[in-house]
């Protein structure tokens, strides 16, 4: 048998406990409301919603996530906005975050997440613009209409913080495997591999592999994609993106193939013992010190 809902205080003292803790980047104590709130029958969103703008920091964002999440999932598309219309850019973030569940099949809450997101994509604060990318690239996988965020996406891509790029990299590349239209990324893209940040040109070489697998040409960022082959040593995914995207491009095509093949010959020697330009040249034939 379930035990009843919490009275007031039982909420009191559950909502002290939730805390930031700096050191581990965590805000603990949400669990408690998380469980409870399937069950709710108004009163705990009610106590929340007095409570929260009380609250400050990541607590309070905390707090509008949860209520964010059960708007999100009873249909309160009020709720959502009124939530989201605030100067704090730490409730919008955690807002963000509760949206990147599904809709539910809720057109009207559907379109009212796509808002939020463009909105926040346009936010000063780059936490919110990457969470708006978050948004994007999780509600493409629900199957949500987002191609209102494919222009907002090519802003993302230049934008002056890497985190910020790197998100909108990775939203670019799912909804490339969503199908979306977006040969006007593919240049953005081909710039950022040369970006100073390693997870930049990481994401950026992930998002042109997909591209490329769902029937985009990506041939103009064949060069910088070998580039990347060349780095000082091979961490992270990035070498195998790269590999990936250029041995994909070849596979369409003997005359793309022979452009790979002519860019990585230019660009010898790769970097020595890494696997992923050691297979790139295996699969197109070349050796270590071919000329």
């Amino acid at each position: 048998m379930l035990k009843p809902l919490p009275d007031h205080p039982e909420l009191e003292r559950l909502l002290s406990l939730v805390v930031y803790q700096p050191r581990l980047n965590y805000l603990e104590g949400l669990q408690p409301f998380q469980t409870l709130m399937p069950r709710d029958d108004g009163r705990i969103v009610q106590f929340l919603e007095e409570e929260w703008p009380r609250l400050e920091g990541k607590k309070r964002g905390g707090v509008a996530f949860l209520l964010a999440h059960r708007y999100r999932e009873t249909g309160d598309v009020e709720g959502l906005r009124r939530l989201f219309d605030t100067d704090d850019p730490e409730v919008k973030r955690y807002v963000l975050n509760a949206l990147w569940d599904t809709p539910g099949g809720q057109a009207e809450v559907a379109a009212c997440i796509v808002d939020l997101a463009l909105e926040g994509a346009g936010h000063p604060a780059p936490e919110v613009r990457t969470e708006a990318s978050f948004v994007f690239m999780n509600q493409a996988g629900h199957k949500t209409d987002v191609s209102r965020a494919v222009e907002p996406l090519h802003g993302l891509l230049r934008d002056p913080d890497p985190n910020v790029r790197r998100q909108a990299a990775y939203a670019v590349g799912h909804l490339g495997k969503q199908k979306y239209s977006l040969p006007t990324a593919i240049p953005l893209l081909r710039d950022n591999l040369e970006h100073p940040e390693r997870q930049v040109r990481e994401s950026a070489a992930w998002a042109l592999w997909h591209l490329s697998r769902k029937k985009h040409d990506i041939g103009e960022a064949v060069e910088a994609l070998v580039g990347l082959l060349k780095e000082p040593e091979d961490v992270g995914d990035l070498m195998k993106n790269a590999a990936g995207a250029l041995l994909h491009h070849a596979g369409k095509s003997p005359e793309n193939e022979e452009r790979v093949r002519e860019a990585v010959r230019a660009a010898l020697p790769l970097t020595p013992e890494a696997k992923s330009p050691a297979r790139l040249l295996e699969q197109l034939g070349l050796s270590a010190t071919s000329s």
